[in-house]
């Protein structure tokens, strides 16, 4: 009896002893971070050399030249880890960067080339590899240069701002697929790159005046 106390203490002193084992495995596996860094530029693309034209989806392209600003303001940027099972939008597999607040961002006025790569956000991310980034926002608008004609007879003014729908973009944020790896205990750069002559080939106006676009957000 006493030899079977002593088995079952032994016992429990090595489930102790494993557990503990584990614990501190994922404890360091868990401790295994790095720091992420999301940059961004904007494309150094010429603008439009011929006259732009309409589709027929009542879109039309836009120089670069006539957009004088298209602002969003930044409530939240979230990376995606490789494998991960459940990518969609609600999905708990994004990892959220630290914002110390929201903020604007003019894309029409981003540095041109990587090498002045604006830093929009940094945080602590688990090691490994990426493959999606994904910035939410809110509130975008655009600022023309001056008098855009758009449909039959349609005009919105030059210098004033407009409100811009960018589809889905509150409900799943702008999704941009990279492929970067974090290691631990170092700094990665995740450098994106905003696409002006893609986001401006297809700039559409409702008849209430309303525009839309879709933002071409790119890795570089």
């Amino acid at each position: 009896m006493r030899y079977t106390n002593f088995g079952r203490g032994m016992a429990g002193i090595a489930l102790v002893v494993l557990s503990s084992a584990c614990s501190s495995s994922l404890s360091l596996d868990a401790a295994a971070q790095g720091e992420a860094r999301v940059l961004m530029s904007r494309d150094a693309s010429p603008s439009f050399m011929s006259a732009p034209s309409e589709s027929p989806d009542g879109s039309r392209s836009v120089s670069q030249d006539s957009v004088q600003s298209l602002v969003v303001t930044v409530v939240g940027i979230e990376v995606l880890m490789e494998g991960s099972s459940d990518t969609s939008a609600a999905s708990e597999s994004w990892t959220t960067l630290d914002l110390a607040s929201s903020f604007t961002l003019d894309l029409m006025a981003l540095p041109t080339g990587a090498a002045a790569a604006q830093l929009i956000a940094t945080g602590n991310v688990r090691a490994g590899s990426y493959t999606h980034v994904r910035l939410r926002v809110t509130n975008p608008r655009i600022v023309f240069t001056g008098d855009m004609s758009f449909g039959l007879g349609g005009i919105l003014q030059g210098g004033t701002e407009y409100q811009v729908v960018i589809p889905s973009s509150q409900q799943t944020g702008i999704k941009v697929a990279v492929g970067v790896t974090v290691q631990a205990d170092a700094s990665t750069d995740i450098a994106l790159v905003f696409d002006t002559a893609e986001s401006l080939a297809h700039v559409a106006v409702t008849g209430t005046g309303q525009v839309t676009l879709s933002p071409v957000i790119r890795a570089n």
